[in-house]
C-alpha cells in the first residue's frame, strides 16, 4: 500500500512569518541604537560655528576698537566684543542660525543688520561712513561705566561733531577745544597741559606724527579745524608707541576725501574797524575742498585757513601805534589703495607766521617791539599693510623743518627806567 504523506502549507507560511518579525525586531533595535547614539554625540558636539567680521571705512581702512554686539533672533544671547587694531574680531562656539548685529564708534554712522547668518565659513565685511552730514542725537539711557582691564591708559576724545558743535573762546584753533576734556589745562600762551605736566613733556602728534617744535617742545603746529576727524588726549599708562611724551599724549586725526567732492567755506568776511580810518581788525577764512582722484581707488583732501589781525594803540601818537600779525596754514593729503590690503597715504603741512612791532603796548612802544618770523614744513608718507591673519604693519618716514626768530628794530641799548621801556630790545 502506497502512502502519501502532505504538510499543510499554512504551516510554511507561519513559519515565515515568525522569522520576518524576528527581523524586523533586530532591524527596530538596531535603529534605536544607532539613534540614540547619534543624539548622545550631538549633545556632547554641539553645532557651533566661529564667524569672523571685518570693519572698514568707506576708504578701506581698518576700523580698530568698533564695538560690536552680536544677539540671537530669541534675544536670550548677546555678546559684544572689540575690533582689534587691522579691524577684525572672531567669535567662537555660535550656534547656526540668523543673527542681529551691530557696529558702532564715535565718528562713524551705526551699522544695523537683523539677518546675518551665521553658518559654515561664513564671514562678515562691514563697511562704516565717516559722519560727513550734521546730526544730533539724545541719549536718556544710563549706562553705569566699567573698568576695562585691558585700557590702561585714560583717554579723552572730541569728535567731529563735538569739534564743530562745541563753543570755544578761539574757534579756529584746536588748542582752545581741548581744555573742555577733563584733565586738560590752557596757559596764557595758549600751550596745553595735561594732567599737570609742563607743555615740552607732552607729545604732540598729527596722524601718528610727531609735530612739537624740536627746539623748544611747544604745540606751535596749526591745521585748520575744519580738517580734523578727531581730537584724542591720552594720560596714565598709555603705549610705548608714543615715545617721548612723558606727561601725556595729543593726537590729531585729520579727514580723507570720498568718492564725492564736498566744499566747505567759511568766515570769508572780514571785520572793520574805524579809528584813524578804516582798517581790517581781524579777518580768518578757512576752505576745505576733497573728492575722489579716482573712485574706489584714490582721494585728496586739502585745507586752508589763514588770520589777520591788527592791533591799533589808542595812546600812542599816530604812526607808531599799531602792529600786524598774520598767519597761514594749508594741510594736502592723498590716499592710494594699492590693493586691498595695502594703503598708501602722503600728506603735506606748511605754516607761516609773521608779527610786526610784538609785544606793542602803551608801555612798550614801538622801538622797544620785535618781529616775529615762524614757519614750519612737515611732510609725511605712511604705507599700511594687512596681512592675512589679521596682523597690521603701519610704516612711516615724515621730514619736517622748523624756522623760529626774533628781530630787534635797532641796535640801541635795551632801557627799563621803572616800566618806562626805550631802545630797542634785546
Amino acid at each position: 500500500m502506497l502512502g502519501v504523506r502532505v504538510r499543510p502549507r499554512n504551516g510554511d507560511a507561519l513559519s515565515r512569518l515568525r522569522r520576518t518579525a524576528a527581523v524586523c525586531w533586530l532591524l527596530l533595535a538596531a535603529l534605536s541604537a544607532a539613534s540614540a547614539v547619534a543624539g548622545w554625540q550631538n549633545n556632547q558636539q554641539p553645532d557651533a560655528q566661529d564667524f569672523q567680521i571685518t570693519v572698514a571705512d568707506e576708504n578701506g581702512v581698518a576700523v580698530p576698537s568698533a564695538l560690536l554686539t552680536l544677539t540671537d533672533r530669541s534675544n536670550s544671547f548677546v555678546q559684544k566684543a572689540e575690533t582689534d587694531y587691522a579691524g577684525r574680531y572672531r567669535f567662537s562656539v555660535l550656534a547656526t542660525g540668523v543673527y542681529s548685529l551691530r557696529v558702532e564708534k564715535d565718528g562713524f554712522f551705526v551699522f544695523n543688520s537683523n539677518d546675518v547668518w551665521v553658518g559654515e565659513g561664513s564671514n562678515l565685511e562691514v563697511t562704516l561712513n565717516h559722519t560727513q552730514e550734521y546730526a544730533e542725537s539724545v541719549n536718556v539711557v544710563y549706562s553705569p561705566p566699567a573698568i576695562d582691564p585691558q585700557k590702561t591708559a585714560v583717554t579723552a576724545t572730541l569728535s567731529r561733531e563735538d569739534i564743530i558743535d562745541l563753543p570755544f573762546n578761539v574757534g579756529r584753533d584746536i588748542r582752545y577745544a581741548l581744555p573742555l576734556l577733563p584733565g586738560v589745562l590752557q596757559d596764557a600762551d595758549g600751550q596745553l597741559h595735561v594732567a599737570g605736566a609742563n607743555t615740552y613733556q607732552i607729545a604732540d602728534q598729527l596722524d601718528g606724527f610727531n609735530v612739537s617744535d624740536p627746539a623748544t617742545g611747544l604745540f606751535n603746529v596749526r591745521t585748520s579745524v575744519d580738517s580734523l576727524q578727531s581730537a584724542e588726549v591720552e594720560s596714565g599708562r598709555y603705549s610705548a608707541e608714543y615715545g617721548k611724551g612723558s606727561g601725556g599724549v595729543v593726537s590729531l586725526r585729520t579727514l580723507m576725501g570720498d568718492d564725492h567732492f564736498r566744499f566747505l567755506a567759511t568766515d570769508f568776511i572780514p571785520a572793520i574797524q574805524q579809528f584813524g580810518g578804516l582798517h581790517f581788525k581781524t579777518w580768518t577764512p578757512r576752505f576745505t575742498f576733497s573728492g575722489p582722484i579716482r573712485k574706489n581707488k584714490a582721494w585728496f583732501m586739502n585745507a586752508a585757513d589763514g588770520e589777520y589781525d591788527l592791533n591799533l594803540i589808542r595812546d600812542l601818537p599816530p604812526g607808531a601805534n599799531q602792529g600786524s600779525a598774520w598767519r597761514v596754514s594749508n594741510l594736502s593729503k592723498a590716499q592710494v589703495n594699492l590693493t586691498s590690503s595695502n594703503i598708501l597715504t602722503a600728506s603735506l603741512l606748511v605754516n607761516d607766521y609773521r608779527s610786526d612791532h610784538l609785544g606793542l603796548s602803551v608801555f612798550t612802544p614801538l622801538p622797544t617791539t620785535l618781529d616775529q618770523r615762524d614757519a614750519a614744513r612737515l611732510l609725511m608718507l605712511k604705507d599700511q599693510q594687512l596681512f592675512p591673519g589679521g596682523t597690521l604693519l603701519e610704516v612711516g618716514a615724515a621730514l619736517g623743518a622748523y624756522h623760529d626768530s626774533l628781530f630787534p628794530l635797532g641796535s640801541s641799548p635795551y632801557v627799563n627806567r621803572a616800566g618806562q621801556f626805550s631802545g630797542n630790545y634785546f
